[in-house]
């Protein structure tokens, strides 16, 4: 299927698997955590319908009560994710929004993660943006994202 949003166009693999990342923390082992663990799945599994993925080349990769600063030891849903990437059992890495992958991150996690995608040709999909990591502008504005997000809780921590 291809896609032009906010004028980026890219045609994602459909025909592969993609990986729904989800990430939810800050309410831990409660029903308004669980309730939003569901709400964020299902927005997601929307999502990936409505961009033409069927159920049997869905997975769904759960870091939730895990805060998005923590070191990648210590999160297993995203060391799945990136052995998916690097085994190449998906083309797809869906996200509510780009800063569920790292928060606080350094500019080497963000680097590595995105040279796996474009090793891998996994593109990178977001509600409001679909972004192929090998397209300089793409990679440019996946990276930007993610960086200034950083920077933003940075600076309101620390200001």
């Amino acid at each position: 299927m291809t896609t032009s949003r906010t004028q980026l166009t890219v045609t994602l693999a459909t025909n592969q698997k993609a990986a729904l990342y989800i990430r939810q923390a800050g309410v831990h082992q409660t029903r308004l955590g669980n309730d939003l663990r569901k709400l964020y799945t299902e927005l997601l599994l929307t999502f990936a319908h409505e961009m033409g993925w069927p159920d049997d080349l869905i997975i769904i990769v759960n870091d939730s009560d895990i805060p998005a600063s923590a070191p990648l030891e210590k999160r297993e849903g995203l060391q799945q994710l990136i052995r998916a990437i690097e085994q190449d059992e998906v083309k797809a890495v869906l996200l509510n929004i780009e800063h569920s992958l790292y928060r606080n991150a350094t500019l080497v996690a963000i680097a590595i993660f995105m040279e796996q995608c474009k090793r891998h040709g996994v593109c990178v999909a977001t509600p409001e943006l679909v972004y192929d990591v090998s397209n300089p502008m793409h990679e440019r504005l996946f990276r930007l994202s993610l960086e200034s997000q950083t920077f933003f809780i940075y600076a309101r921590t620390n200001g």
